[in-house]
């Protein structure tokens, strides 16, 4: 089956744009869809500049049962002036995007055999940060875990032999060829300079890892050893340069081997603790506890190397593999002990909507977390930050995260930086949180409206479209004239310690507050208005809005869409045919962004 669709647009300022869409399955076999755009933006009169873009959006799936010992996936989003706001539609749905990936895949897998193989191609955009990263080919295989030793070892009750018997062993091995670049190369086709970029290596790791417990089945233990080794064939060397009196890097084209090795085991163990209350349905609340002790050692295999390359002949330490394509670790000795706790809290109560147990049980906190590490082999500051989690859903239109940094060294006041000396022994309690994050997510509507839009992404996940795909992550956006109102709320709350103070920012605390709020109401049966804000509540600005009013029509859709604020402000009259099979059929009258 085959389906060829074309499109253009123009505009008076001599803008214009084209696009084709070829949508493909085969039976059993393969679907997917290849769209390729062409765009060209000019200001017009009177500076008459012109700005190309092409895009190439493809997808394409592989039937499993086709040959299911391969597999070949595809998901191309490529964008040639790597900038999503240059799109000649006004309601561009990538505005905000900053990234955009692509990659192909190809997999083997060997039946009866723990091996599986694998070749990509990725290719990775950032508007931010105005580069690429290019890499072609990647060649990856793998062995999932085997036990060689449980045909060996007799069984047996002695829990040491357990041990030997669990012993898992598994391989991992990696080759890339990789280009990082601006993106001014590719637009100015500059494919030399691409190619010269590109860095060469491969990969390899082996781990052993075995389980086993204490005081009847009481605490787990979990030892493991992972060693890695790498082949780069570009290294650095600095030296240093008297006439700029600086460090000079010089690019050494040769193959090195480099090896790393570490060492774990782990212990955990589970405590559950009940508290009964008095009441009607006997609620009872249970605590789980998770505690996490660790042990690791980290050898100093590849050493630092020292040389008079800094300014005027200073000492300087450097890894001769800091621009290569595999950096190397192992670079400092370590011997960390690291420990964690989760949390968990259940309340359980009769219910007589349950029918099949009786009891309906309500999870109060999902995970309240803490964990850090202690290093033996620093010279100061051995203990870690300590990090903290919680997340709450007490409703399935309700979300609530937060996640936070807790040091436990004391600062300057005057400053706000964190010094080598513990916050108790400077009479500053136990430490400060160097930052906070609070998010949460509601969903505001009725209980039916809640059951439908839950039902809808049910269904848009069955039949699934890509045109739609937004929509189907998103099921609280689409506009359902039989749903009287909604509204989305999302709050995002940080909190930083500053440890920059200054004069010109002498706040000890930095806060950053935003509020995207999205609503929409059915005044009638067939009319619908809409609108999205995003606030930044701490400039009390509006940062973008736009809204939009839908008229149903039966047959025919009538829609006005308005961005008043943003630097995509437009608006678009659209009357089209609701028909999957008459879907091109509509007139648009419209003014694109601002840039056009």
């Amino acid at each position: 089956r085959l389906q060829v669709s074309a499109y253009t647009n123009l505009y008076s300022r001599g803008s214009w744009g084209l696009r084709g869409d070829l949508d493909y399955a085969k039976r059993y076999a393969f679907t997917g869809r290849l769209s390729i755009g062409f765009q060209q933006f000019r200001t017009g009169f009177p500076e008459n500049q012109s700005q190309n873009k092409t895009t190439v959006i493809w997808s394409h799936r592989k039937a499993a049962k086709s040959n299911p010992n391969w597999s070949f996936s595809s998901n191309v989003n490529f964008i040639s002036d790597n900038e999503s706001k240059n799109n000649l539609d006004p309601i561009n749905p990538t505005y905000f995007n900053n990234s955009f990936n692509s990659d192909i895949n190809l997999n083997r897998s060997f039946p009866g055999k723990p091996i599986n193989m694998g070749l990509k191609m990725s290719l990775r955009q950032n508007s931010l940060s105005e580069s690429i990263s290019l890499i072609s080919p990647i060649l990856t295989a793998n062995m999932t875990r085997v036990f060689p030793f449980k045909k060996l070892i007799k069984r047996s009750n002695r829990e040491w032999k357990k041990m030997v018997e669990r012993i898992g062993f598994s391989y991992n091995f990696d080759g890339q060829n990789r280009s990082n670049f601006s993106d001014s190369l590719l637009t100015q086709g500059d494919f030399s300079r691409i190619a010269d970029q590109f860095m060469y290596g491969m990969s390899q790791s082996m781990n052993l890892q075995t389980t086993g417990s204490l005081f009847k089945n009481i605490l787990k233990i979990t030892p493991s050893v992972a060693y890695k080794s790498k082949v780069n064939f570009m290294e650095i060397s600095k030296s240093y340069n008297a006439i700029e009196n600086a460090t000079q890097i010089d690019t050494l084209n040769r193959a090195s081997l480099s090896h790393e090795l570490n060492v774990n085991v782990n212990a955990t163990t589970m405590l559950y603790t009940y508290f009964d209350f008095i009441g009607k349905n006997k609620p009872k609340m249970r605590h789980i506890m998770t505690p996490t002790v660790g042990y690791r050692y980290v050898p100093q295999i590849n050493p630092l190397v020292s040389a008079n390359a800094g300014a005027d002949e200073s000492i300087i330490n450097y890894s001769p593999y800091e621009r290569s394509l595999y950096a190397v670790g192992n670079t400092a000795e370590s011997s960390l002990l690291t420990f964690a706790v989760n949390n968990t809290l259940e309340l359980k109560f009769k219910s007589k909507k349950d029918t099949l147990t009786g009891f309906k049980k309500v999870r109060i906190i999902d995970q309240l977390s803490l964990g850090g590490n202690y290093n033996f082999k620093k010279d100061s500051m051995r203990l870690s930050n300590i990090s903290i989690n919680m997340r709450v859903s007490p409703r399935d239109y309700l979300n609530f995260v937060a996640t936070g940094s807790f040091s436990p060294y004391a600062w300057d006041t005057s400053t706000g930086r964190t010094t080598g000396d513990y916050a108790i022994n400077n009479g500053q309690n136990l430490g400060r949180f160097l930052n906070m994050n609070f998010s949460t997510t509601l969903l505001l509507a009725p209980k039916k409206s809640r059951e439908k839009i839950k039902d809808e992404k049910v269904g848009r996940n069955d039949v699934w479209n890509a045109d739609f795909n937004y929509f189907a992550l998103h099921p609280e956006e689409i506009l359902f004239f039989d749903i009287p109102w909604k509204m989305t709320l999302s709050h995002i709350y940080t909190i930083q310690a500053n440890q920059n103070v200054s004069e010109i920012n002498p706040n000890p605390f930095l806060f950053i507050q935003s509020l995207s709020v999205r609503s929409d109401v059915s005044f009638t049966k067939r009319w619908k208005l809409a609108g999205n804000f995003n606030i930044n509540l701490v400039e009390k600005t509006i940062t973008n809005a736009n809204f939009s009013l839908n008229r149903n029509m039966h047959c025919w859709a009538l829609s006005f869409y308005w961005t008043p604020i943003g630097g995509n402000k437009s608006f678009l009259l659209s009357i089209r045919n609701t028909s999957s099979i008459f879907k091109d059929a509509k007139i648009e009258f419209r003014k694109p962004p601002t840039f056009l």
